[in-house]
């Protein structure tokens, strides 16, 4: 049985109920004990009672057997058919009674101390007492010996009656019990029942928060829950503004496609023809890098811990990242300058995305702050809180200053609409920095823009000279 699927209600009638069974059978056989014991001190005692006055009747009748009215009275009294025997003390031989009594065990008879014991007459389970008692009559006196015996049936019948009694009795109790925890239960979880209900009956777009009073035990809980309804609420508006800002990003750049697609259709000359299939190939191709800019985004906003770790050295990283931009720098008169110090920074993450975090920063100083051409700086140092700091400095006019704000909101552009790029790159590149426990500011004057990177350093980082 899947535990996890049994209600709540269950779960605690089971925790009171089951403990309160095992309880219940145990007082009925501590009970069903005691009553055997008290029972048999009890039919002990009248045994031995009626004995004595089976001794007293015999002396007084000088040995003559009982009456069968006698018997029959003992009989009708305690339920049970009652035997007797009495032999003398020298000669052994039946003075009066019934033959062969059942002999003790391992038992011996006493003068004037009555011995229990139980055995078997008759193929029946008897209770027999027996003792020695002397007597005096008119024609003699000695020491006889006494047996008197009874079934056990009446008194094991009235034994399983009082047991069986005490456990329905017992067993009302429980059921009682359980009536009134079951009703108890359901009262104490009607809050919870409610708030059940009330999240049933809300309509899938409705995330407000819960605000129905409900017990201590279960606040953490609705607290838990407006929280996460609370995320799920900012997570859908920002998927809604991301959808519409990716609708309006991408739709001049398609139908820039389809203005040149069908330009070229019209085209009357070969060279016009091949004009316009170059002009809707360059963009196209801004539009598949706008998208995969898009999509990039839609990557790191996802991503709140790095998923796969690995330790690299950043030196080599932007060694890659400079080497692969050398060719645009060139067309455009820029030229590009690293400072190190030949030194190693082990940074633990994952290469490719701080890669893309580089290269979007390499970008938008290459395209924005030296599109004329100029100089781009990039410089790596180690600072003294374990960190590594990288600065990439373009000598461009910079960034104008009611942009710096906003710098870093998606699909924020510069005022000169000719520029191609989509206005995620710096959103991209802060987001994947964040992400490892970085900071990426962007400082600007007309000297210059200046993006400066701080990222922690692999614990196991050692400064080694690196030789190219």
């Amino acid at each position: 049985m899947n535990i996890s699927r049994i209600s709540l209600r269950t779960r605690l009638l089971g925790l009171i109920i089951i403990p309160l069974l095992v309880i219940v059978t145990a007082l009925s056989a501590i009970r069903y004990s005691d009553a055997a014991k008290i029972s048999e001190i009890t039919s002990d005692k009248l045994l031995f009672s009626i004995a004595q006055v089976i001794a007293r009747d015999i002396i007084l009748t000088e040995g003559d057997l009982l009456t069968e009215e006698l018997l029959e009275t003992f009989t009708s009294t305690h339920g049970d058919q009652v035997f007797y025997h009495i032999h003398g003390e020298t000669d052994t031989h039946l003075l009066t009674g019934y033959a062969q009594p059942p002999e003790p065990k391992g038992l011996t008879i006493q003068k004037f101390q009555p011995i229990f014991y139980n055995a078997t007459y008759l193929k029946k389970d008897v209770r027999v007492v027996a003792f020695r008692d002397f007597v005096t009559a008119t024609n003699g006196s000695g020491w006889v010996t006494i047996y008197v015996w009874q079934t056990n049936i009446a008194r094991n019948n009235l034994l399983l009656d009082l047991a069986g009694r005490s456990l329905i009795t017992l067993l009302i109790m429980v059921f009682l019990t359980a009536l009134v925890v079951w009703f108890s239960i359901n009262y104490g979880l009607k809050p919870l029942l409610d708030l059940q209900n009330s999240i049933q009956k809300r309509s899938p777009e409705d995330l407000t928060e819960i605000k129905r009073t409900v017990p201590k035990e279960a606040a953490n809980l609705v607290d838990s829950m407006n929280k996460l309804f609370a995320q799920l609420k900012l997570s859908i508006v920002e998927k809604d503004e991301f959808i519409a800002d990716v609708a309006h990003q991408l739709r001049n750049p398609v139908a820039a496609v389809i203005s040149h697609a069908e330009s070229a259709q019209r085209s009357k000359t070969p060279e016009q023809t091949k004009q316009r299939i170059d002009d809707t190939v360059d963009t196209a191709k801004e539009v598949g890098r706008i998208t995969q800019q898009l999509l990039s985004m839609e990557h790191v906003s996802r991503k709140n811990l790095v998923a796969k770790l690995e330790s690299f050295n950043m030196v080599s990283l932007l060694q890659k990242r400079l080497a692969a931009i050398l060719h645009r720098a060139d067309d455009s008169n820029t030229k590009i300058i690293f400072e190190d110090d030949h030194l190693s920074f082990m940074v633990m993450g994952q290469e490719s995305l701080l890669g893309e975090a580089v290269d979007n920063l390499l970008d938008n100083a290459l395209s924005y702050g030296c599109k004329d051409g100029g100089i781009i700086t990039v410089s790596i140092s180690s600072k003294k809180d374990n960190t590594v700091e990288i600065n990439i400095f373009d000598n461009g006019n910079g960034i104008d200053q009611e942009l710096m704000p906003k710098l870093f909101d998606r699909f924020t552009r510069g005022a000169d609409v000719s520029d191609s790029g989509s206005g995620l790159g710096l959103a991209i590149a802060k987001k994947i920095i964040e992400i490892h426990d970085g900071t990426l500011t962007i400082e600007s004057s007309i000297k210059g823009t200046n993006a400066k990177l701080l990222l922690p350093l692999s614990i196991n980082n050692v400064n080694t000279q690196v030789f190219i």
